[in-house]
C-alpha cells in the first residue's frame, strides 16, 4: 500500500527546479536482489555486478518550481525514503 506525503516549501530564494529520488525495496536498494538470488554469503563476481547495479539510484523525478512556496506531493511505500535538492 503506498501513501502520499505532501512538502509544504516556503523560502525558496530562487529555487528553480527540485530534484526528487526515491529510495524503496524496488529502486536504489540491492536487498530484494540480494533475497532473490538467494541470501548468498559470498557472492560472486557476477552477482556483486547485479547488486551494484540493483543499489544504483534511479534517475531523479525533476519538477519546475514557481515562485517564493511550493508544494510537493511524494507517493511511498512503506520502508520508502525520499531525497529532495532544491537547485537554482
Amino acid at each position: 500500500h503506498t501513501r502520499t506525503d505532501v512538502l509544504q516549501l516556503r523560502h525558496l530564494d530562487g529555487a528553480r527546479y527540485a530534484y526528487i529520488w526515491v529510495v524503496d525495496r524496488n529502486h536504489g536498494s540491492a536487498l530484494t536482489a540480494w533475497r532473490a538470488m538467494g541470501r548468498p554469503a559470498y557472492p560472486t563476481f557476477e552477482q556483486l555486478r547485479v547488486l551494484r547495479e540493483a543499489a544504483r539510484l534511479p534517475p531523479p523525478r525533476i519538477v519546475a518550481l514557481h515562485g517564493a512556496s511550493a508544494r510537493l506531493s511524494l507517493r511511498l511505500i512503506p520502508h520508502a525514503l525520499a531525497l529532495v535538492r532544491l537547485e537554482r
